[in-house]
């Protein structure tokens, strides 16, 4: 019943929102044992079908909503099972306008999202200066497209507003996050590297000492110019000194070895750690962060850096301390924590625009800590 009621909803809202088409709306396969419960919309010889399926994400069967033309090799489009019903009759619309006047869909609904955000301005602007982009993602957390492997369906949980353009050889992601603002991915295929593009350097010829361009700092074309000219250099640039190694194809190898390269499998000193783990903050963004010349600190101006060595994980005071200490220099705070932080700890973290990093000091890698720490990180994909 819950399902009939689905369709219902999203039938009613057409019919309401576009009466001139609301008796080419129908409803089919309810009763029918063989066929799948979905609307279809007929205008001309466009058929447009609205039914639910469900896909696999990082092993889970989620349910969503699917869209697509019927008879149409191409891919449809995936959209949030708790989309509202208003929103999935205006893609139905765009859907089918699109395909009996011969047009590419409306912005932002070819981009499979309900309203216009930054990211879908960025991915307008782009295209516009006839760079390709794969996919842009926002509110609506799911896609399909056509991959290596067949289809795949990216979701990237936590990640923020996100665009994929693919190069030869080199997936280019761009990230709006909340925390930090727009930062530019390069992930090299063939030779298995990641690195960041320093977008402050860019464009405004200031080397970032935190991941990150804040929003307000730079408009849609100026950064859409700035990411045209970078694509066109990736195509014979070499990776940057500051690139890590994601390791293997395992997902424990990419979890667990993403390292400055010929890092992952060495020993490494637990007591002088710093040279290792700097490499890796330099390649997050954190530009100034330097290892001290005995290798046992790590030293910066931006920053007032602790290491949290104790048994016990960092808690609320003793980062309250902390960031005192921070306050007084002028700085900002970041601790490497080897016994990660309390929920109240991260939650103040965050607040104070602090970065805390678990730290592991067997293999010197560093991971995310509280929020702001997590979106500085790189994701492997």
């Amino acid at each position: 019943m819950g399902e009939y009621f689905a369709f219902e909803w999203v039938k009613t809202a057409f019919q309401e929102r576009y009466p001139e088409l609301a008796g080419q709306l129908v409803r089919r396969g309810m009763s029918e044992e063989t066929a799948p419960a979905r609307l279809a919309l007929s205008v001309d010889d466009i058929e447009v079908w609205l039914s639910r399926t469900r896909v696999d994400l990082s092993g889970t069967s989620m349910p969503c909503w699917f869209l697509a033309v019927y008879g149409q090799d191409a891919p449809g489009s995936l959209w949030d099972i708790q989309t509202p019903p208003e929103v999935l009759a205006t893609a139905m619309y765009e859907r089918a306008l699109a395909e009996t006047e011969g047009r590419p869909q409306a912005s932002p609904w070819r981009w499979d999202e309900p309203q216009e955000t930054a990211i879908t301005r960025l991915a307008d602007a782009l295209e516009a200066r006839g760079v390709v982009v794969e996919y842009a993602m926002a509110e609506n957390r799911y896609r399909v497209v056509s991959g290596r492997n067949g289809y795949e369906f990216p979701h990237h949980p936590g990640q923020g507003e996100v665009l994929l353009i693919r190069t030869p050889g080199k997936r280019v992601w761009v990230f709006l996050r909340p925390g930090l603002g727009w930062l530019m991915d390069v992930h090299d295929e063939s030779r298995r590297l990641v690195w960041r593009v320093d977008l402050g350097e860019l464009i405004l010829q200031e080397p970032g000492t935190t991941p990150g361009l804040p929003v307000d700092r730079v408009d849609t074309a100026v950064l859409a110019d700035a990411l045209t000219t970078a694509l066109k250099g990736l195509e014979s640039a070499e990776p940057p000194a500051a690139a890590l190694d994601p390791g293997d194809d395992t997902p424990a190898g990419r979890a667990g070895r993403m390292l400055p390269p010929g890092a992952a499998g060495v020993p490494v000193d637990p007591d002088r750690p710093c040279g290792v783990v700097a490499a890796q903050l330099n390649a997050f963004g954190f530009g100034d962060v330097r290892s001290s010349e005995n290798c046992a600190e790590l030293v910066s101006e931006e920053f007032h850096i602790v290491w949290w060595r104790r048994s016990r994980p960092l808690g609320l005071p003793d980062l309250k301390k902390l960031y005192a200490d921070a306050s007084v220099e002028g700085r900002r705070l970041m601790v490497l924590a080897e016994h990660g932080l309390s929920g109240p700890a991260e939650e103040f973290a965050d607040r104070s625009r602090s970065f805390v990093f678990r730290f592991d000091p067997r293999r010197a890698h560093v991971f995310g800590g509280n929020q702001l720490a997590q979106e500085a990180m790189f994701v492997w994909s």
